[in-house]
């Protein structure tokens, strides 16, 4: 993964000049806004082509600065995302009955965020056991329609096992967490792993091998997974970052697009999809995923998409808008 940083302060000019002669990561800077850019193992090295992506985003976030007297440039992008996500939400082939399912209702953390029937995660994982196919989950392709994430929410009390059967199923390597279990006094998401040592859930045995932490924002979890009899034992990498406030943003990024750059190395080149939950399934989530789709889109097209355009291709995963606050 590549993070460049976008100094605010510095001339436009100053800022290419930097990206046309070094090409590599420069240090971060403060104040500084950040543009993310990861590429997936094996891409090669940066080069010229990386080059123009970077400077073309650098000249689009310059162009977000500019003010016509009643907003700015990024009030003006905010407003168009959400009338392309009213549009995406308002196509009639996307239906969500799989959630509104009485059998499937209590397995919905928020009534009013389902999946979509079109992207939702079935599972067939243990189905002869009297589990159901169901799991307010989706998955989010890239312009590749290769399955790049899934996007859930923070499993219930009634779902961990459903969590696990998803993980397993999909052989995924790389969890992200995006919230706290508890919020303002409210719980957000039940605790899935084990605390300590070794517990068990329905047919999983979940034990949390190594547990540290980056820069007191962050905690990386080492679990390892087991199934029932099942021989196979799973390592599953788990990201939790609790920096990031529920109805709102965090105060600085560093430490998120270092757990991003680290979350990438731990998926290496596995083409399973990386799982990305905060409460909902929808702000933070979203965020997170939008930032990875976006440089896939520049990779293939030389330029970074319009923000409505990334963002509407994980709207269409999920029934509610996935970037909800300008500042996001």
């Amino acid at each position: 993964m590549l993070i460049y940083t976008y100094n605010h302060t510095a001339t436009p000019q100053k800022r290419i000049k930097l990206l046309d002669f070094n090409l590599k990561p420069v240090p971060a800077l403060r104040p500084e806004k950040l543009g993310l850019f990861p590429f997936r193992s094996g891409q090669g090295r940066p080069n010229r082509h990386h080059g123009r992506e970077v400077k073309s985003f650098l000249v689009h976030l310059d162009s977000l600065d500019e003010s016509d007297g009643r907003e700015n440039g990024f009030s003006r992008e905010f407003n168009s995302i959400k009338k392309r996500l009213a549009s995406v939400g308002d196509q009639s082939e996307l239906r969500a009955e799989a959630g509104r399912e009485r059998a499937n209702v209590r397995k919905n953390r928020y009534k009013d965020i389902l999946p979509f029937d079109q992207t939702r995660v079935p599972l067939s994982l243990l189905l002869d056991e009297g589990y159901s196919d169901y799991i307010n989950a989706n998955f989010i392709r890239g312009i590749d329609g290769e399955r790049y994430y899934i996007a859930t929410q923070g499993p219930l009390g009634p779902t961990v096992v459903d969590f696990w059967r998803m993980i397993w199923e999909f052989s995924v390597k790389v969890i992200v967490m995006a919230c706290r279990e508890v919020e303002l006094g409210k719980k957000k998401c039940e605790r899935y792993w084990a605390a300590e040592g070794t517990e068990v859930f329905g047919p999983f045995t979940i034990t949390n091998v190594t547990e540290e932490t980056l820069r007191k924002e962050v905690t990386i979890r080492t679990l390892s997974v087991s199934l029932l009899d099942d021989a196979e034992t799973r390592s599953v990498s788990q990201f939790q970052y609790t920096a990031w406030p529920d109805h709102g943003i965090p105060q600085e990024f560093d430490c998120l697009l270092e757990m991003i750059t680290l979350l990438h190395q731990r998926q290496g080149q596995l083409r399973a999809p990386i799982c990305v939950h905060c409460s909902a399934g929808c702000g933070r989530t979203g965020v997170i995923c939008n930032g990875g789709l976006r440089p896939e889109f520049a990779q293939r097209k030389g330029a970074p998409p319009p923000a409505e355009e990334s963002a509407s291709a994980v709207r269409s995963g999920r029934l509610r808008g996935t970037v909800r606050r300008a500042e996001e």
